[in-house]
């Protein structure tokens, strides 16, 4: 030993410690941008602010303890050293594991947040079930990798008494890198036909392809990883022979958490800078209508069919119909006081056709009834001439599900007044 030379490798750290500041710079800008450019956190920002914290704690210590013990030779290491550094290296492992899959949930949750068609959030739920359950049982397995479980600190010394019983460690990491790789790029495929899909112009389409398809680059990471596998969980000179894998592992997971982040990062700058971004990123900001607020004008359109009635729905529709057989006007005319009561400016409205509303009802409708052949069933009983009592059932049923409304409505015939109770 003493005639060997005494290599040293801590300096190859330094030239990949760029990409770990970028990937924290980005989060940064993601989280930022979600709090206060763009002001909506969704639940994928709530699961990429956990892998976050997650990450810095992690990488702290991980290159710490590299600087500490790794990069040289075994034998040129302090005992005392050695064993703290495999200590951190122990609770490093099934960290990692976690980060992958918590940066996996995160895209699936943005792809749920974004795409609100029901076939498509089943297999992100499906997928999302697949994740949590093999993340779950690869954590597991690492903290369990060897019994007792200070024999993975303690062992190096081969003076350890008791018993040991161990996993096949290089199994288990080439497993979890191949299952890893083949969800990453499962993920990646999913929105693509929906992405194809859409009615836009080549340029756009491209765009939008390019900003789903930077999953490649996780995919890549953990393809360039996969080679330094072969000593792990084999090797006596541990401090030299990880050098390359634990370079490359930091190497993927910055790279994963630096692609879910990035979606967010040009839509703050489209937000801040629109005559730049706007040219460069003219896919438009469909990000921002995602699914909740989709679900939000739907259930919009929903109250209005309830609240409304058969019987406002029709004079709503005869109104539209009249004014649009109205000639058109040639201006003139004395001008509106601009001080009119409001009373009067309320009864100016209410007079004036409402096409808007009107409009959404009837899409609210035939929203509900897309790919359903059955139509709305409404009934209307009237009780006297003085006040007419409208009961507005409307049953829509398409194939999935089934929406009942009732609605009773009082219309007073002296008076534009109504008293509605929508259940």
């Amino acid at each position: 030993m003493c005639d060997k030379p005494r290599r040293d490798r801590k300096g190859d750290v330094w030239p990949f410690l760029p990409i770990h500041l970028f990937t924290m710079l980005c989060v940064a800008a993601r989280l930022y941008s979600k709090s206060w450019v763009i002001r909506r956190f969704g639940s994928d920002d709530w699961v990429i602010t956990i892998t976050y914290i997650l990450y810095i704690g992690w990488f702290a210590t991980g290159h710490h303890m590299f600087q500490k013990a790794f990069g040289t030779d075994i034998w040129w290491a302090d005992a005392d050293t050695l064993t703290w550094a495999l200590k951190i290296f122990y609770i490093d492992a099934p960290v990692y594991l976690l980060l992958l899959g918590l940066t996996k949930i995160s895209i699936l949750c943005f792809y749920l947040r974004l795409f609100p068609y029901e076939r498509f959030c089943r297999l992100c739920y499906a997928m999302l079930a697949i994740v949590i359950t093999s993340t779950t049982l690869w954590v597991i397995l690492a903290i369990v990798q060897c019994r007792p479980i200070s024999y993975n600190w303690e062992g190096w010394k081969g003076e350890f008494k008791e018993p040991v019983k161990c996993l096949n460690l290089n199994i288990l990491s080439w497993t979890t890198s191949a299952v890893s790789i083949a969800l990453d790029t499962t993920i990646l495929i999913m929105p693509m036909p929906l992405v194809v899909k859409v009615k836009s112009t080549l340029r756009r389409k491209i765009a939008i392809i390019s900003m789903f398809s930077l999953g490649v680059i996780i995919v890549i990471a953990s393809c360039l990883r996969l080679r330094f596998n072969i000593l792990y969980g084999d090797s006596v000179n541990i401090t030299w022979d990880y050098v390359d894998l634990m370079i490359w592992t930091g190497v993927e997971v910055a790279t994963s958490i630096t692609v879910t982040s990035l979606p967010s990062i040009r839509l703050m700058m489209h937000r801040l800078f629109p005559g730049l971004f706007g040219r460069i990123f003219a896919f438009g900001g469909h990000v921002e209508h995602d699914r909740e607020h989709y679900l939000e004008i739907k259930s919009s359109h929903s109250r209005d069919v309830e609240h409304i009635g058969a019987k406002g729905i029709m004079r709503r529709l005869r109104r539209t119909h009249a004014n649009s057989e109205r000639p058109p006007t040639t201006g003139g005319g004395p001008p509106k006081d601009r001080r009119a009561s409001k009373a009067q400016r309320d009864s100016d409205r209410l007079a004036k056709p409402m096409p808007s509303e009107a409009s959404r009802v009837l899409a609210s409708i035939m929203g509900s009834l897309s790919g359903s052949s059955n139509r709305p069933s409404i009934s209307i009983s009237e009780s006297s001439t003085e006040s007419i009592t409208v009961t507005t059932e409307i049953t829509i049923t398409s194939e999935d599900k089934q929406c009942h409304y009732t609605t009773p409505a009082v219309w007073e015939s002296d008076s534009r007044s109504k008293a509605s109770d929508g259940s």
